[in-house]
């Protein structure tokens, strides 16, 4: 799956850019948040980070701010760059 990580934050990018050209972010915003679903995975009641991500991100300040975009977005947290869907 990280293959797709670029078609998915380039999706990202451009919905942003067509439907709320206002808000706009980095590409690495988009980058990071697609890593989304990537991050980590549940074996045996425990959160394991997946191989892949820890190869694209061996820094742990990265892969902090990688989870902490990720949650922001999905909890809809003070620093959440986008608006809730409807």
């Amino acid at each position: 799956m990280p293959t797709y990580i670029d078609v998915i934050s380039q999706g990202f990018y451009q919905w942003d850019l067509s439907h709320n050209p206002g808000n706009v972010q980095s590409m690495q915003f988009y980058d990071d948040l697609a890593w989304g679903g990537l991050i980590e995975r549940e074996v045996n009641n425990v959160m394991v980070p997946y191989e892949a991500f820890l190869d694209n991100f061996p820094d742990v300040s990265d892969q902090d701010r990688v989870k902490a975009i990720v949650a922001n977005e999905a909890s809809n947290g003070s620093q959440a760059k986008g608006t809730p869907c409807d």
